[in-house]
């Protein structure tokens, strides 16, 4: 006699269900997590800061002197803090590696803090007979983006698309030694010059050049500042990543 065989359990319609749902929310998640990640084709392309590296300050158009949220923050003109340093801002003229203008304004500012600084440097170089000239200060966002325009060369102009130049902080500066009555000594090389003079390594120019460049360097470290390893006559504020770069807004 033939043992009767048990009905087939029939599959759970439930079940099905269930996995055909978690399947489409892993999908969901997925494709969302993937969105999030992706950047925009926009964002690359325009000009953009992040939140925390911009200062959104107000400027007054007449004195160009931006207020900070503490007073060192402040930008201020340095011929106000240093009266006696002479300025011969290049870009305020054609006199430059683009032979074009590309700052409207002749004057030289710096945040207050940095400035300060910089006088102690006047102050010590005076002793000897010397005077500091700026070439450049305090360069605004525009006037970065316009650099690049006409010169995309990450040699010589920084990417702002990647990240400013610490000029738009306010809080790095180019100088060279002159003499009180406005002759300069001699330097390594002429400014923005992207020749082999141009860097930290003296070995390669003449003694009176090396001499001058190397007190420089010294007494501006010494003051506060770090030197930039390819141009002997750029100088960063020490404390430069506490000014965020300066979004103005004029009034």
């Amino acid at each position: 006699m033939n043992n009767p065989q048990p009905p087939k359990k029939r599959p759970d319609i439930k079940f099905y269900w269930i996995l055909a749902a978690t399947l489409s929310l892993l999908l969901l998640l997925t494709g969302i997590y993937h969105c999030s990640w992706k950047t925009p084709l926009r964002e690359i392309t325009e000009p953009h800061l992040l939140e925390d590296e911009k200062s959104v300050a107000v400027m007054n158009t007449h004195s160009c002197i931006v207020k900070g949220k503490t007073e060192q923050e402040d930008l201020v003109s340095v011929c106000e803090v240093i009266p006696s340093i002479q300025l011969e801002l290049k870009y305020a003229s054609d006199d430059n590696f683009l032979k074009q203008k590309i700052y409207d304004d002749d004057n030289a500012y710096l945040r207050r803090g940095t400035a300060q600084k910089l006088k102690k440097v006047q102050d010590e170089l005076e002793q000897y007979g010397y005077s500091l000239k700026i070439w450049d200060a305090y360069r605004t966002v525009e006037a970065q983006y316009k650099l690049w325009e006409i010169c995309p060369d990450e040699r010589f102009v920084a990417d702002p698309y990647k990240g400013y130049s610490n000029h738009s902080r306010g809080a790095a500066v180019d100088v060279t030694l002159v003499h009180k009555d406005g002759k300069e000594f001699k330097m390594p090389s002429d400014f923005d010059e992207f020749g082999p003079h141009c860097d930290r390594d003296y070995s390669d120019v003449d003694s009176a050049a090396a001499s001058n460049a190397m007190l420089l360097e010294k007494i501006m470290i010494g003051n506060g500042f770090s030197g930039l390893e390819t141009e002997w006559w750029h100088f960063d504020d020490i404390d430069v990543k506490q000014y965020p770069v300066i979004i103005n807004e004029v009034v």
